[in-house]
């Protein structure tokens, strides 16, 4: 894989990738806070601040994945004439389109942790 097929495939799978963890280390967390297993105190000891963390980290992932989407979409439109140019460019929009949609994904799961409250039963 060359070092541009390496960046279109960052701006594409980043975004989804990015968002997955998110979610699913979310909920790893809360379990992990909550669940004590043997009856003694919690794992850890400030998930909202691990959540936040990996909120943030996922924001930047996606945010970067889109940057270079953008990049590389900008970059084969200015090379003209030639077919793979077409397909770089169409994965390089795909892939910043990605990051808007994903992004925004992410922004709501973090919003979820403003009013998250550990280990309150419901």
């Amino acid at each position: 894989m060359t070092a541009r097929g390496g960046i279109i495939a960052f701006a594409v799978l980043g975004p989804p990738i990015a968002w997955a963890v998110q979610l699913v280390s979310g909920y790893a967390v809360e379990e992990a806070a909550c669940s004590t297993g043997t009856g003694d105190a919690a794992a850890l000891g400030n998930p909202t601040a691990i959540l936040w963390g990996i909120s943030i980290g996922a924001f930047a992932v996606a945010g970067l994945a889109g940057i270079a989407g953008i990049a590389t979409w900008m970059s084969a439109r200015a090379a003209t004439g030639n077919e793979p140019a077409g397909r770089v460019a169409f994965l390089g929009a795909a892939g910043a389109l990605a990051a808007l949609v994903f992004l925004e994904a992410i922004v709501l799961s973090a919003i979820a942790i403003v009013p998250f409250d550990a280990c309150t039963p419901s």
